[in-house]
């Protein structure tokens, strides 16, 4: 994978980048990565793709104590800027090893290097080498990575390299269905060509295929012939992981932010509701960094962005718990009148204290005049909102964590009438 970030320098660009994705990722905002910060940027830029988070967490460990060795100010804990750059210019982060090499064969020729690898095993003279006095080993894999055969001497390659691999053939063979890990990868292996050049080649392969000639610009591979490199992927995958972070310091699940941010109460979002509710949670954004954001969570560019893509971007929900503080976490934001009833006050209130009973003057027979529900002596402890079981009467049961308050339909609250003194 030529052209990572442990080779060669920085230009201004990757450099600019690469500051964007630090910002994002100082948590603290002090200008230096703490461990539990530096272990979320190896997870960015796929340091460890079999997803082991003590290999992770070992990882961040090695590269603060190294990057301790290029401190040349006073003494302070956590990694700068400068020294992150080092690291990721001298560390071999991705275990890549040099001479081994991928190369794609037809039956035939496989066939053949079966056969020499065979007769070589048991052949005195080779001693058991592909070519004699050379250190040379071979095997034979599939599509999908599945081993056949190899030589008595062979060893696998590191996880980060065989993926790696296995992505590029697969830009050979013009397929355009790519999960996100899988465009990280291809990319880094292909941003020492620049983003014409890619497109032109894939084209032109496609062009010798008897395949429907679906575009690629409305596919995943367009990432990877759009972006000029990973430290750009870097910044923007930074952004993403910066939300996620910042709803959950607020605990707030997915659903409760998209609808605190639909301030219009029209079941999606106009970018500029999706800047107010990241301007609330703390994100202080450019103009640029907020459209690109926008462009990349609006997947079907119709201005909006629709609770599906705002799931899929900023997805999926952490598993956090509220430790029996149910009362005291943090309530959603009002950003808009029309902003629907916080979800903390759904257990408290029902459904027809939220819509009004329309068909009779005397409202909710179970609303109170202050809408205040009997205090609960031993809240259990809950996993999010969406575990909530909300009894309202009608039979909806558990309403709200299918989602259907997002778009239940504009009624006009009734007010109730106010007691009779006696």
């Amino acid at each position: 994978a030529g052209g990572s970030v442990a080779a060669g320098t920085f230009t201004a660009d990757q450099e600019s980048a690469l500051r964007t994705a630090f910002d994002m990722f100082d948590s603290s905002g002090n200008g230096r990565l703490t461990e539990s910060d530096l272990r979320e940027v190896l997870r960015e830029i796929d340091a460890c793709v079999e997803d082991d988070e003590l290999r992770l967490q070992q990882l961040a460990r090695e590269v603060a104590a190294e990057s301790r060795t290029f401190n040349t100010g006073g003494k302070s804990s956590g990694t700068s800027f400068e020294e992150l750059k080092r690291v990721l210019r001298s560390k071999n982060i991705y275990s890549l090893q040099r001479g081994r090499y991928y190369v794609a064969l037809s039956l035939a020729e496989a066939e053949s290097l079966r056969v020499v690898m065979h007769l070589t095993k048991g052949s005195k003279a080779s001693d058991g080498k592909l070519i004699p006095s050379k250190l040379t080993e071979a095997a034979l894999r599939i599509g999908g990575g599945t081993l056949i055969d190899n030589t008595s001497r062979f060893t696998p390659a590191q996880v980060f390299q065989g993926a790696t691999a296995e992505q590029c053939f697969r830009f050979l063979d013009s397929q355009l269905d790519f999960e996100d890990r899988e465009v990280s990868l291809l990319l880094r292996a292909l941003q020492g060509s620049s983003c014409d050049k890619r497109a032109q080649f894939f084209v032109s392969v496609r062009a010798c295929r008897r395949r429907a000639k679906i575009p690629w610009a409305s596919s995943p591979l367009a990432k990877v012939l759009t972006t000029v490199d990973e430290f750009h992927l870097l910044a923007s995958r930074a952004l993403v992981a910066r939300v996620r972070t910042a709803l959950k310091s607020k605990r707030m699940r997915l659903l409760d932010a998209f609808r605190a941010f639909d301030g219009d109460n029209i079941g999606k979002l106009t970018y500029e509701a999706l800047y107010g509710g990241l301007s609330w949670l703390g994100l202080s954004l450019t103009s640029a960094q907020m459209l690109e954001l926008a462009a990349r969570v609006d997947k079907t560019h119709d201005g909006y962005i629709s609770r599906e893509e705002f799931e899929e971007a900023f997805g999926p929900d952490d598993d956090w718990v509220l430790e029996g503080d149910f009362h005291e976490q943090v309530p959603i934001p009002t950003l808009a009148p029309s902003v629907p009833v916080p979800t903390s006050q759904l257990a408290q209130v029902s459904l027809m204290d939220i819509l009004g009973d329309v068909g009779s003057d005397e409202g909710s027979k179970s609303s109170s005049k202050d809408l205040v529900a009997p205090e609960i002596q031993s809240p259990p402890k809950v996993m999010s909102t969406e575990n909530l079981s909300i009894d309202d009467g009608t039979g909806l049961g558990d309403w709200g964590a299918l989602g259907m308050a997002a778009t239940l339909p504009v009624v006009a609250k009734k007010n109730p009438p106010l007691a009779k003194e006696q």
